[in-house]
């Protein structure tokens, strides 16, 4: 049986030209192009930060600590507070993080900080632990979106690409 397709879109004449065309200027959202304008501000300072997370091996480190049970993550947790308050550095006025991010950051932090003591903490490590991990896992992706699409222009953009829309979600600009 052969399935026949109709034509992929840019084999039909005008369909994608629209759509790649950038969106005028009286047609932006100025939140989109403040938040344009906070990373080519704090441009330097989301390169480190992913250098860090990425080649220096901090969500490496961290993952290897995790499963080794070490009390070092605790270095995670610093990295991924430090990604957090540039993260929210980048919010363009009246535009607050995403509450679920917010969620996971402090859920981390009550996490590793609500352990009486080591014998606890070691007793129920997965308990205390893992919401470091999957803090530091969401900063890391943030700051890779960040780094990817740094060129792009968000606030020109008809379509988007999932980790522009998924860093428009973060400010609650989506």
């Amino acid at each position: 049986m052969t399935t026949t397709h109709p034509d992929p879109p840019d084999a039909r004449p005008g369909v994608l030209t629209e759509l790649d065309q950038p969106l005028s200027p009286d047609k932006q959202d100025p939140r989109h192009q403040e938040l344009d304008a906070k990373r080519r501000e704090y441009g330097d300072e989301i390169c480190r930060l992913a250098d860090l997370f990425g080649r220096a091996g901090i969500i490496e480190d961290g993952v290897y600590r995790f499963y080794h049970q070490s009390f070092k993550i605790s270095h995670l947790l610093a990295m991924a507070n430090e990604a957090y308050a540039l993260l929210e550095n980048l919010s363009p006025n009246g535009c607050r993080l995403n509450p679920w991010f917010v969620e996971i950051a402090e859920d981390a932090e009550r996490a590793w900080k609500s352990a009486p003591d080591l014998q606890t903490l070691n007793a129920h490590w997965t308990r205390h632990a893992r919401p470091v991990v999957e803090f530091a896992f969401h900063c890391d992706y943030f700051l890779r979106q960040l780094l990817r699409y740094e060129s792009v222009q968000f606030a020109s953009l008809r379509l988007l690409p999932s980790g522009v829309a998924a860093l428009l979600a973060l400010y609650g600009i989506r």
